[in-house]
């Protein structure tokens, strides 16, 4: 009432003290009629509100509902359609309070039939006023306009915002015509209102051709090159520029068609033939380079999302209702804990979402690359692999690699590969100098015959044509490897292997007091430009090895500092302007990827602020189940294409080509290194073998070189965290760039998984560790990362950061639910409670939408059910292990480690693997709390189940033996382990009586907390 008082009362009484003050109206005094009605009375006790009569203050009243409830319709549909909630928000959220606010106005005006109801005049004019309001509101746009520029991607500007008349591209739409960027229809532009203007394509739509921009055409003009053209739709492109409408094509208007319209003339430009102009543009528009597509199941997700919180806001209502009522503490305590752990699944629910509010698809045609850029123009690339032991990073994994990429088709000058051995082992400098031999064979063998599959190893694996060059090759790589792994399992390059006085110079510098952790810097170049040629004359890429300088003294930051040694290493030496950077055993898997890299490098209209495009990452040797989730989707695929709608894509440590200029500040904020030869526009013009040249690499390398400077702070990759790569990434979203999710059919590189178990959870304990350093510290995605990239954005990062947070409310309901199951003490709503279906709802909701998006992006039911599997494991093991890891090192009690991920593969490991057999085998104190809880829930269930056979009330109890019989399930292969295997990779006898004795004492003092 204080609302509707506002817009009746209170401002038809300001109005007449008004008029009263200059004489127009006179004061009068009007008796409240205190005569009751049988009708009116009877309606005012059913809480109907009472209209009935003409009166001018109703008019007000019913113009601010019907406003109110058409602006909360526009704005959702707007939003639906891809617009921007983070900026329309608070106003849908006012029109949808108000809203609700006026429903029995909408009620009295619609849908009721008494007397009571709102007069049918007051209703017309209301209705006549609020359109009148509407129309007034926007007098550039004639009646029956729609138009909609929230959504244009790359900065489109509406009309009315346009200003400048430099070449690009610029939209004009035509009077009642509706105009959106998500798929409409736009109007034709009549002939005579066409022109030819400057140096750009002028493009019309035929009358009955949709045109739709859901995806980017590349090289839109910014918004700062916009110009208002009066009406119609008007497309201009600037000469060469690729662009791409999904919905139907645009051709150019004829230079014969256009007139000349005075003041609208454009300022002159560089003389340029109209023909010229417009087939290059028209060849460009019909041949783009990349193009994107907005997912269709937006809108849906926007729906779900909003019902979903809704029933978890109800749930929090019910924990606090409950907590604020217990009535001892036993009760007391449940409550609290289940508000946590709820609120706590919430929130990382929340954070899910971001992903789904603007999930796009994009795609490339590198076969379209031609047209826009001969390969003599192709940028230099250096290439950077890393590696750090040769006994669990088997050198000659390391080795395919390198050959994989070295044998890109890209021309041999402009590559580089650089590979930094931060174990500083002879053993993989030994490795590199057979792959360098062998590559010059290798190299030519796959561009002669074309073959896809240009790592050796895994071409060797597939079939091949059986041809005699191919036989020859085979052998050549065979004794390579033999050689290789020969040295590699004696532990030493003995005279037997060295063949030359250079390579004896380079292993003299392995003196005895060169350890892994302290040793000087190792620059060896193996393959140089120019200088080296394969079998058939043509130049080999540079092959470069590097170890930098170590000191125990001197802290490293591990990776990310290795790779800062490579950015400075490779600055001086080569200086390319695009970076890949790849895990030692993701190998290459498509000779073509660097061509579908150029097709964003090389659009000039995103390039000045696109930082890096990551591919996903994909692996080898899965088996059919992916028992242990080491595909990821969810993180390697399904977020960086909810991620590309938006900022784009975070770095996910390998796969991912760079440019370089990313590295020293944000796209405005250039970040100048200490010395000119780090800068990313330094031009090389020495040999890298050059001894100044050397000299210099060897000085950026050194161990006390990032002293006092801003390097991995401002500068190159961020220390601060272990997971370098996620961090990286997020500092550099923070400072402005963009980047590209690219993610092609035939996947561009491919890797190796752990297959054990006690391999997975250390990996995935060391990375939470390195998030839980990212979320609690100062550029926390929550606040600073918020604040930097807008809420949307800061949500897909903290969604990671947070994750080993959902250890808490995993272990909540993996002990809670069942101790108090075995006690029979029912803490969840009955079978037959209304609050029942509120539960049901939100486990069902959450898992089928989650099994509806791994099965959309190409995945199974049985891989989906491991995935949700291990999320369950990890939440007790790797999760809730990394988290008191951290606390422990915020409270000095323990150091930071980083351990290499094993990429041995064991005969019979690999063959349970294959098999489907979980791997257990050694002791870990992560399978103890593992083992507690599969033992925990059995017992629970079978507990329940003699209890409701006994005459136990199964609707109080129904949703804890749900909960039991659910972990129950999951945790079958620790049964087997614990129990049915004999083989070497069973649980261990030790862990499982541990296990045993421990579940015993969670339940004996779980029996005596009722007592209390």
């Amino acid at each position: 009432m204080w609302m509707l008082r506002g817009v009746t009362s209170y401002l038809f009484g300001l109005i007449e003290f008004l008029t009263k003050c200059i004489g127009i109206a006179t004061h009068g005094f009007n008796v409240t009629s205190k005569v009751q009605d049988d009708e009116q009375s009877n309606r005012y006790d059913q809480g109907t509100f009472e209209f009935g009569v003409q009166s001018p203050m109703f008019v007000p009243l019913s113009m601010a509902a019907l406003v109110n409830v058409v602006a909360f319709f526009e704005g959702l549909i707007d939003v639906f359609r891809g617009g921007d909630l983070d900026g329309l928000f608070v106003q849908i959220f006012v029109a949808g309070f108000v809203m609700v606010n006026c429903w029995p106005i909408y009620e009295a005006m619609v849908l009721r039939t008494d007397k009571g109801r709102m007069p049918t005049k007051t209703t017309l004019i209301s209705t006549f006023l609020a359109w009148a309001l509407y129309t007034a509101s926007f007098p550039g746009m004639p009646s029956g306009t729609s138009a909609s520029f929230s959504d244009v991607p790359l900065g489109l500007r509406a009309p009315s915002q346009a200003g400048s008349r430099d070449p690009g591209l610029l939209l004009r739409r035509a009077p009642r015509a509706p105009a959106s960027f998500l798929g409409a229809v736009l109007g034709p532009r009549p002939p005579s209102q066409a022109r030819p203007q400057g140096s750009g394509l002028l493009l019309r739509r035929a009358p009955g051709t949709p045109a739709s921009f859901s995806g980017t055409p590349p090289g839109l003009r910014p918004p700062s090159q916009a110009r208002s053209w009066g009406p119609g739709l008007l497309l201009r492109c600037g000469p060469g520029t690729p662009v791409s409408f999904s919905g139907g094509l645009l051709g150019p208007r004829p230079p014969s068609q256009g007139r000349s319209q005075g003041s609208d003339r454009r300022a002159p430009g560089p003389p340029v033939s109209s023909s010229i102009k417009m087939e290059a543009a028209a060849a460009a528009a019909k041949s783009p380079l990349h193009t994107l597509t907005f997912s269709r199941a937006t809108a849906a997700n926007r729906i779900f999302a909003a019902v979903y919180t809704c029933a978890i806001l109800a749930l929090l209502y019910r924990h606090v209702h409950a907590a604020l009522h217990a009535t001892n503490f036993l009760s007391f305590s449940l409550s609290l804990s289940f508000l946590l752990a709820d609120f706590l699944l919430g929130f990382m629910w929340t954070t899910t979402q971001s992903f789904r509010m603007r999930p796009a698809h994009r795609h490339v045609f590198p076969e379209n690359l031609p047209k826009a850029m001969r390969e003599e123009d192709f940028p230099a690339m250096d290439v950077f692999i890393c590696t750090a032991d040769p006994f669990k990073e088997p050198p000659m994994s390391v080795v395919n690699t390198a050959l994989s990429v070295m044998a890109y088709d890209y021309p041999a000058e402009k590559l580089s590969v650089y590979v930094s051995d931060d174990g500083g082992s002879d053993l993989t400098l030994f490795a590199f100098m057979e792959a360098a031999k062998f590559g010059s064979h290798w190299l030519p063998f796959c561009k002669r015959t074309k073959v896809v599959e240009r790592c050796p190893e895994a071409y060797f694996r597939s079939t091949y044509p059986q041809s005699i060059e191919t036989k020859q090759m085979k052998v050549m790589y065979e004794s390579m490897k033999e050689r290789v792994e020969n040295v590699v399992d004696s532990g030493k390059v003995t005279d037997d292997y060295i063949t030359n006085a250079r390579e004896r110079e380079a292993f003299n510098k392995w003196t005895q007091d060169f350890t892994r952790q302290d040793h000087p810097t190792v620059i060896q170049v193996l393959l140089e430009i120019g200088k080296d040629k394969d079998i058939t004359g043509q130049p080999m890429p540079n092959l470069i090895y590097t170890s930098r300088q170590k000191r125990k003294t001197s802290p490293h930051h591990f990776k990310a500092g290795s790779l800062n040694a490579l950015l400075r290493i490779s600055a001086v030496m080569t200086n390319a302007p695009i970076i890949l950077n790849l895990d030692c055993d993701m190998y290459s898997n498509d000779p073509q990827t660097p061509h579908r890299v150029l097709c964003y490098f090389s659009d000039t209209s995103i390039s000045h602020k696109l930082g890096y495009i990551q591919f996903p990452q994909r692996f080898r040797g899965l088996n059919k189940n992916d028992i242990y989730a080491s595909e990821y989707k969810r993180l390697y695929l399904l977020n960086p294409t909810g991620m590309n709608g938006l900022e784009g894509p975070h770095y996910v440590g390998t796969g991912c080509f760079f440019s370089r200029r990313v590295f020293f500040g944000g796209p405005s904020s250039f970040v100048s290194p200490e010395i000119p030869e780090l800068r990313p526009d330094h031009v090389i013009n020495k040999p890298i073998q050059t001894q100044s040249m050397l000299a210099m690499a060897h000085h950026v390398a050194n161990c006390k070189y990032e002293d006092q400077t801003s390097w991995g702070s401002k500068l190159g990759f961020r220390y601060g965290s272990l997971v370098e790569d996620y961090y990286t990434g997020y500092r550099f979203h923070c400072e402005g760039w963009k980047s590209v999710f690219c993610h092609p059919k035939r996947p561009a590189f491919l890797g190796d998984v752990p297959i054990t178990l006690n391999d997975v959870l250390n990996q995935n304990k060391r990375w939470c560790v390195g998030l839980h350093e990212v979320a609690f510290s100062k550029y926390s995605p929550v606040t600073f990362g918020v604040r930097a990239m807008g809420l949307i954005m800061g949500h897909c990062y903290a969604h990671n950061a947070f994750w080993p947070i959902w250890s808490i409310p995993l272990t909540i309901y993996a002990f809670l639910p069942q101790l108090a199951l075995l006690n029979g003490f029912s803490i969840f709503p009955k079978a037959s409670d209304t609050w029942f279906l509120l539960y049901a709802f939100l486990f069902i909701g959450a898992y089928a939408q989650d099994c509806l998006d791994f099965i959309l992006f190409e995945g199974t039911f049985q891989r989906w059910w491991s995935d949700q599997r291990m999320w369950m494991l990890r939440g007790v093991t790797s999760y809730l292990f990394a988290s008191i890891e951290f606390l422990t090192k915020c409270l000095g009690i323990a150091t930071k480690g980083f351990n290499v991920t094993s990429k041995v593969l064991d005969d019979e490991q690999s063959k349970r693997y294959d098999q489907g057999t979980f791997e257990f085998g050694v002791q870990s104190p992560m399978f103890v709390p593992l083992s507690t809880v599969a033992i925990v829930n059995l017992i629970a269930f079978l507990g329940g189940l003699i209890a409701i056979f006994k005459g136990g009330d199964l609707d109080g109890l129904f949703v804890q033996m749900f909960v039991a019989g659910f972990v129950a399930v999951n945790c079958w292969p620790i049964y087997e382990a614990m129990v049915l295997r004999t083989d070497k990779g069973r649980m261990p006898t030790k862990t499982t009586l541990i296990s045993t004795f421990l579940a015993w004492v969670l339940y004996t003092a779980a029996s005596h907390i009722p007592q209390i």
